[in-house]
Formats: structure tokens, C-alpha cells, sequence
């Protein structure tokens, strides 16, 4: 099980505003190859200036003026590439998407914790206000599950299944609504705690 961090959302007067800029950036949908993503801005810095110097260049007699257009033609290959090749469409940010949607989550447990309501145990319940996204990046409905602390305080995390979609496995994910004690030991156990 990987622990992602505890949530960290700033207060704002506005404070769901940013949380939709980053909400819109962190969950944008691509379907650029892998490794290409780079292409478009890099074709575009290339042709710009090869048709520059090839419009300046072309006064000129010499054959070398026609050595920019090597460079156009380079630059606008790879702004095409990226369109022939596409992929099915997919998550640009998977891993910053998973954060994101987990933390907004615990950021409307301690909106609850500090009204002086009782957390729900829905996850559905929990996001209802704000319409915020319920599952994981695999598709699986997240859990709230309540940690009882030395000092009988209670801590809550937001549970992910992880890429195998079972939850009590090793690649289940979860994120904390508050810090937690240094010495508390996570360790792998009872991660399908809960209710989604």
C-alpha cells in the first residue's frame, strides 16, 4: 500500500476556485503517443524560425538559402506526427489526477470535522456538494476509513483500490485528511476498511 501524503489544500476566500483550475489541468485527457508529447511545441519552435531565417535568406543567391526549408519541413513533420499516431484517449497526468481527486476528498472530510458534523461514511455522500469525481483512476469507487490514534483521536483516509481493483492488496493508495504521528506504523493492514 503506498500512503500519497495527508491533504495539504489551502484555505481561500474563494476556496473552490483553484481547485478547479487544478482541476482542469490535472485531469486533461490526451491522445498523444507517449513520448511525443513534446512534439507539437518543438515542430511549432522549429518552423517559426526556419520559415524566419529561410524569408530572410531567400535575397540571397547562394544554394544555402534553401537549407531552411530542410528545417521547415522537419519542423512541420513533427507537428503532424503527433495527430497521425494517436492513442485511445488517456489520463496526461494519471498519477497527479489520483492525488488530486483523493485530496479534494479529504480536503471535504475536514470541511465536515470542522462544521462540527459527523464524517460520512459514503464517499458518494461525502462528494455530493461539490460534484467531486467518487472514483480512482482504474474506475473503482473509493472508501473513507476511520483510524483510531494512540490518544483516541481519529484520523480519516481516503482509500484506493490501486491498479488492481482489490482492495487489502499492496498497491492500494490512501491519502490522510490530517498528519499523522510520526510513529504511527501504516504497515499493509486492513486497507479495505470502510464503506464506498
Amino acid at each position: 500500500m503506498q500512503i500519497l501524503g495527508h491533504s495539504v489544500i489551502p484555505v481561500t476566500p474563494v476556496p473552490y476556485l483553484h481547485l478547479g483550475y487544478m482541476s482542469a489541468y490535472v485531469e486533461k485527457v490526451t491522445t498523444v503517443p507517449p513520448g511525443f508529447e513534446h512534439f507539437f511545441g518543438y515542430g511549432l519552435f522549429i518552423t517559426i524560425i526556419s520559415l524566419a531565417v529561410f524569408l530572410y535568406t531567400r535575397q540571397f543567391s547562394s544554394r544555402a538559402k534553401y537549407i531552411p526549408l530542410v528545417f521547415l519541413a522537419a519542423g512541420i513533420g513533427m507537428l503532424v506526427i503527433p495527430a497521425i499516431f494517436q492513442v485511445p484517449p488517456r489520463l496526461a497526468y494519471p498519477e497527479a489526477t489520483l492525488s488530486f481527486r483523493m485530496s479534494v476528498l479529504c480536503g471535504e472530510i475536514n470541511d465536515e470535522i470542522d462544521a462540527g458534523k459527523p464524517v460520512p461514511t459514503s464517499v458518494y455522500v461525502l462528494a455530493l456538494k461539490n460534484r467531486w469525481r467518487t472514483d480512482d483512476i482504474w474506475g473503482t469507487p473509493f472508501r473513507i476509513m476511520p483510524e483510531k490514534m494512540d490518544d483516541d483521536s481519529t484520523v480519516y483516509a481516503i482509500v484506493s483500490a490501486g491498479e488492481d481493483r482489490k482492495f487489502g492488496t499492496k498497491d492500494d493508495r490512501r491519502e490522510y485528511s490530517q498528519p499523522l504521528p510520526p510513529e504511527k506504523d501504516h504497515g499493509d493492514s486492513d486497507a479495505a476498511g470502510g464503506k464506498p
